[in-house]
């Protein structure tokens, strides 16, 4: 980081690393480097150190997202070895110097010897390729595993050259590490048996390789990422389904589904057999409901709990019973010949498909988010560790009626309305100030749509912490929030019962109605109802104290 005078002087330089838990310290000063200066970034030609997880180099566009961290008033360095950057990452910044005027030379050497290496080794082995033919035509056993060799490591630097170029990607690229150790092994397997294995990108609307800022890197905010979504062409509509599938001629040994034992013996299965019905049917059925009605008033009608305004589509989707891209056509088709008001309610539920999106892009190239937060700040943050108020939360008996609602139809249907989710997130992690993860965790537990990147996203952003997030300071208020978008407690009625004689004064807030009120309804505070397990003033007050904690202790980490 180089340190500059109020004139725009170089006073000295600041050589930064990152300990193991990502955590800044100085390593040492140096005065009078040499640097390049540019409209955006600069160069330190100083002690150059490679910065990540693994100790084996970052590229331009992973290194970006700590500039968040450093100190203001410090300009920003990219300290990187071009060897170790990858060939999409020396092509971005080498551009990047050019626009800027920059000297770009060291890069592009990097950048063409990077490609030019696996192209020479491939030139090499096929014209070592009608040799190795005629050996093996001409020659004995020797003869044929020579060629055999020869052959093989030729489409081995064959596929390492497309895969410089970005023309081969072996696995979708917003698949997890754990998907593509999973899909690797499968492919071995399939090989060994003469089997093909083919992927298709067909799980999103745009892939995350492609969505990129003007400087070649990832997004870390919704509204340009979409924006750029929608200047490409549209998603392509999906394939007819073929009118015939082949069977083998002989089907292999296998089980009855019933011997799998898939279900578990849970008293909530039947809720959730009640809410659901999965398969490819039940999606097209939703898609359907959703687009002759609710899509209409979508805007208004998808923060209300009590009323059907979402699609319900979020576990069909995650599932693959049904393609987003065919959700997203025949939204375009229902958008045709409607006016306006309709159509700026169907974009708006398309802005959502591309949330989605945007949670698979954050991860895909972000993927520690999965378990850490992408602020790294945060890893400093000082959650508490409270087993009775996490225990509390997840059995929807916090004493307040619209979180308890929200979890309770969780645990019953393994689904939540995205209202409420935010409610509860907000609650866990400022009201009650446990880790985001706690409630990651639990959700991955109960959600039927329990997606790694939504379910990530969706944490980070209420826990402060993430790409796009809501500042933590915003703390929802769970009695307003109740009164505002569950007005009469249609909502708190069906999943509280107990609380369903109260009237809608008090459903929200049942500690301030009389005591002959709540007697007549007959709430027990304390016996068939908990009192709040928290005040909602002091756990507002000491999160927030919390927060500035954290602040201090970054502030005081970046000055060691």
């Amino acid at each position: 980081v180089l340190e500059v005078t109020p004139q725009g002087g170089l006073k000295g330089v600041r050589i930064y690393e990152f300990d193991k838990d990502y955590r800044l310290r100085v390593l040492r000063r140096a005065e009078g480097a040499e640097y390049e200066g540019g409209n955006q970034w600069l160069m330190a030609n100083v002690a150059e150190t490679t910065f990540d997880q693994n100790n084996t180099g970052v590229s331009f566009r992973d290194f970006v997202q700590w500039q968040s961290v450093l100190e203001p008033g410090l300009l920003n360095v990219l300290l990187v070895k071009p060897e170790k950057m990858s060939a999409w990452s020396l092509y971005s910044y080498s551009q990047h110097l050019k626009e800027n005027r920059q000297k770009a030379l060291r890069y592009e050497i990097a950048l063409w010897t990077k490609l030019l290496y696996p192209v020479a080794v491939l030139v090499m082995m096929v014209l070592a390729l009608p040799f190795a033919y005629f050996q093996s035509r001409q020659g004995g056993v020797g003869a044929k595993i020579f060629a055999g060799i020869m052959i093989g490591l030729a489409f081995h630097f064959l596929n390492r050259l497309l895969g410089h170029l970005g023309l081969l990607n072996d696995w979708p690229p917003f698949a997890s590490a754990v998907v593509r150790e999973q899909e690797e092994a499968l492919q071995t397997a399939a090989q060994s048996r003469g089997i093909s294995l083919h992927r298709f990108e067909s799980s999103l609307l745009f892939n995350p390789d492609v969505i990129r800022t003007g400087s070649g890197l990832a997004y870390k905010v919704f509204t340009p990422f979409w924006k750029n979504c929608r200047s490409l062409a549209a998603p392509n509509a999906p394939r007819a389904a073929p009118s015939k599938i082949t069977p083998p001629t002989q089907w292999p040994k296998s089980l009855e589904l019933s011997d799998l034992q898939l279900l578990p013996n849970k008293p909530w299965i039947k809720g959730l057999a009640d809410a659901w019905t999965p398969g490819e049917a039940g999606g097209a059925a939703n898609v359907r409901a959703f687009l002759k009605q609710a899509v209409g008033d979508y805007s208004v009608g998808r923060d209300v709990p009590g009323v059907r305004g979402t699609s319900l589509l979020s576990a069909y989707l995650h599932f693959g019973e049904i393609s987003v891209r065919r959700v997203w056509l025949a939204t375009q088709t229902r958008m045709n010949d409607e006016t306006k008001t309709f159509r700026d309610n169907a974009d708006k539920f398309r802005a959502e498909l591309g949330w989605r999106d945007f949670g698979y892009n954050v991860l895909s190239n972000f993927p520690r988010t999965a378990n850490e937060p992408l602020r790294a700040e945060f890893k400093q943050f000082p959650w508490q560790d409270n087993a009775a108020h996490l225990r509390a939360w997840q059995r929807g008996m916090t004493g307040y009626p619209f979180i308890d609602a929200g979890m309770r139809q969780l645990y019953s249907t393994g689904w939540m309305h995205n209202r409420v989710r935010m409610n509860v997130s907000s609650f866990l992690v400022k009201h009650l100030r446990q880790h985001w993860l706690r409630g990651a965790e639990w959700f991955w537990e109960t959600l039927v749509d329990a997606d790694l990147a939504s379910n990530s996203l969706g944490w980070q952003w209420s826990a402060g912490c993430g790409a796009d997030a809501a500042p933590y300071f915003r703390i929802f208020n769970p009695m307003l929030q109740g009164e505002k978008f569950d007005p009469q407690g249609d909502y708190v009625k069906r999943w509280v019962p107990e609380l369903k004689n109260l009237s809608p004064k008090f459903i929200h807030q049942p500690w301030n109605a009389s005591s002959e009120e709540l007697q007549m309804a007959g709430v027990e505070l304390g016996k068939n109802y908990p009192r709040p397990i928290v005040d909602h003033v002091q756990a507002r007050n000491s999160a927030l104290a919390a927060l500035k904690m954290c602040n201090a202790s970054r502030g005081a980490a970046l000055d060691t």
